[in-house]
């Protein structure tokens, strides 16, 4: 599955120490045991991407990734992939992608990730999020 959120910082929030809640697994917290969860706050015309995770059931890197032309990546199906665009527009696939918009890819399609940066280079932070148990990361939008 794949999710495009457009710009979801913009949304007052009442507390920007801590953004909106852009992912998260569970998606209702206190109705499940709380998993992980990741955060995007725009201050100052940055964006700020935060995650929190349960340590022993769950594993996260996360990376900046500058594209002069092309990203390309594949990821496992068990993986469940964040992009926020920091600063210039990108595309992938037939959609355009502003700063400040996040992607979200989990589940087996797609698996394969072609982003290219529009005119200038382009910066992603990515989040990739996995199980420790093995099992497939997954949240409900």
């Amino acid at each position: 599955m794949q999710l495009i959120l457009r710009q979801p910082a913009a949304v007052d929030t009442g507390d920007e120490s801590t953004g909106v809640v852009v992912a998260a697994s569970p998606d209702t917290f206190g109705r499940e045991q709380w998993q992980w969860d990741v955060r995007l706050a725009e201050s100052a015309g940055r964006y700020v991407v935060t995650v929190s995770r349960n340590a022993k059931t769950i594993d996260v890197i996360e990376e900046r990734i500058d594209i002069a032309n092309a990203y390309e990546a594949t990821r496992s199906v068990n993986e469940l992939w964040l992009a926020v665009v920091l600063d210039h527009p990108v595309t992938h696939g037939g959609f355009l992608l502003e700063p400040g918009d996040v992607a979200v890819w989990e589940g087996d399609d797609p698996t394969s990730l072609s982003i290219r940066a529009v005119a200038n280079n382009a910066s992603l932070h990515v989040v990739r999020i996995t199980r420790r148990d093995g099992k497939a990361a997954r949240w409900v939008p």
